[in-house]
């Protein structure tokens, strides 16, 4: 595991890369003192935004890879406003945002990657995951009864080998992912659970919010620990130097936005993006358009000048 410090929000990211043994309770969920202000974190965020754009329409350009961001956390973790504010004022064309909610009678019936394989970003494009092929290696951890409606026997999930086999097809999935140039970048915001507790009681004050919470919700927070000991071992096991965790401090969601968008940003320089050069064919094309509008014929072929 290695702490980065970005320049560009004063904070330090959890980036875990595989070889070693992170435990997700002594990572810290908030940021020792306040790193900015509000309007300070509006600039930073406004300049990361820029960079995005400018690099998704590189990236769309370019045609040569795509980004795929998985965005995994708890509940009231803050992965909605975290999406909603990295990816603000992306170009739609290129960017597809996919909220995972428990499958389908139908996509019981598949194997467990292919509503996840569905929805991979071609090349060009920008990927976003909201929850992802990492629930039932979570979720279903601590809820084994889940497994049932898939045929599975919950019985098998007390052994450990059971999940030793998802993690091995989640490792393989993404070098599959890699193979095809499709980069990845792993977020988890990390969010306390007392302020996980804050968060759901709020809404349950807020009529805005009344909708998003339910009973469930409120008996997930009661077992958090059991949680955090599933995301501690599924990051144990799936951290690796090609697609590594950013574990982000959640209960400062300015922070957390911050990392993210650093995140991304990062990952989009390092693919080396350069807008295409145009082959013979495409060149003898720019030229005839070149010589047409020399000409200055208007729409109904008059010249101009």
């Amino acid at each position: 595991m290695t702490e980065r410090a970005s320049a560009d929000t004063s904070a330090v990211v959890h980036r875990i890369e595989g070889g070693d043994s992170p435990d997700l309770a002594a990572l810290p969920t908030a940021v020792p003192a306040p790193y900015a202000d509000r309007a300070d974190y509006r600039a930073r965020m406004r300049q990361y935004r820029r960079r995005l754009r400018r690099l998704q329409r590189k990236l769309y350009a370019d045609g040569g890879h795509a980004l795929l961001v998985v965005v995994q956390g708890m509940d009231a973790a803050g992965k909605n406003g975290l999406i909603r504010r990295v990816f603000g004022g992306i170009d739609p064309a290129g960017l597809h945002v996919w909220s995972f909610r428990g499958p389908d009678a139908s996509e019981l019936r598949e194997d467990w990657l292919r509503r996840y394989q569905r929805r991979l970003p071609v090349r060009g494009e920008i990927g976003v995951f909201n929850r992802s092929y990492y629930e039932i290696a979570l979720s279903a951890r601590v809820h084994p009864e889940w497994l049932a409606a898939r045929g599975d026997d919950p019985a098998g999930a007390e052994d450990d080998g059971y999940w030793s086999a998802y993690y091995r097809d989640i490792r393989d999935f993404e070098r599959y992912l890699a193979n095809n140039r499709i980069a990845l970048v792993k977020l988890m915001p990390h969010v306390s659970a007392t302020q996980q507790r804050r968060r759901l009681a709020a809404r349950l004050e807020s009529r805005a919010k009344q909708w998003k919470l339910t009973a469930a919700d409120c008996e997930d927070a009661a077992r958090w620990h059991d949680f955090e000991a599933a995301y501690t071992d599924c990051i144990r096991a799936t951290a690796t130097p090609a697609a590594p965790w950013y574990v982000l401090p959640g209960d400062d969601k300015r922070t957390a936005r911050l990392l993210a968008a650093d995140a991304v940003v990062t990952a989009l320089e390092a693919l080396a993006l350069d807008w295409p050069s145009p082959d013979s064919a495409r060149a003898a094309e720019l030229a005839r358009i070149e010589a047409h509008l020399e000409a200055g014929t208007d729409e109904r072929g008059h010249r101009h000048g």
